[in-house]
């Protein structure tokens, strides 16, 4: 259950990274409050990292109550959103 909740929320962290990559010039916008959701992961890359340079910082990931459900199930309804 943990390696999977792992490669979810790496593979989480990669797609989202890779699509603001192709949106240089445009606003993410966030959902609203999201910050009041269940903190799943924080994650720091730093300088020992090959991503660094673009990516280095604190990364928290959140998830709103229907992808929480998702982490347990294995199945993640429509509704699920991860930031």
């Amino acid at each position: 259950m943990r390696t999977n909740f792992l490669l979810l929320a790496a593979t989480a962290v990669f797609a989202g990274s890779s699509s603001l990559w192709a949106q240089v010039d445009e606003t993410v916008s966030f959902p609203r409050e999201f910050r009041k959701w269940a903190t799943v992961k924080s994650v720091l890359v730093g300088p020992q990292s090959a991503a660094f340079a673009t990516e280095g910082g604190i990364h928290h990931i959140y998830a709103n109550d229907k992808a929480l459900e998702g982490y347990d199930t294995s199945k993640f309804p429509d509704v699920s959103v991860i930031v």
